[in-house]
């Protein structure tokens, strides 16, 4: 029996105790880099939580929209007046929002990090 590899190259034998030592150091850099992720999206949090998100939609006499303010529109106000990318995926709307006011919007950015922004539908002119 050969000790190569089928692709030609001779196979390298780690011990166990290299294969835990790398182990250790992959969770190690994975911690690290969720740390810096968890910080630059808590600011991003922040950023939208002081951000003034308003939508333009069609309404009734009495505040009454025709149809609904969807994710996928929050996202785009999102990105328009904040200046942050959000998909419509991590928009979470409790219920449909079909009436002029302020509404509530938790936007998923990271693991445990989603900030409750006020949403303001005011009727289009």
């Amino acid at each position: 029996m050969s000790s190569t590899s089928p692709m030609g190259t001779r196979a390298t034998s780690w011990s166990r105790k290299d294969a835990v030592k790398h182990a250790e150091n992959l969770k190690r850099a994975h911690a690290s880099r969720q740390s810096r992720e968890r910080i630059e999206f808590e600011a991003v949090a922040s950023t939208l939580i002081a951000s003034k998100i308003q939508i333009a939609a069609r309404a009734g006499e009495e505040g009454k929209l025709f149809g609904s303010v969807t994710a996928a529109d929050v996202a785009d106000a999102i990105g328009a007046q904040a200046g942050i990318t959000v998909d419509r995926k991590d928009v979470h709307l409790d219920d449909a929002i079909r009436s002029l006011g302020t509404h509530d919007v938790r936007v998923h950015l990271f693991a445990d990090v989603d900030p409750v922004l006020t949403l303001e539908v005011v009727a289009e002119e």
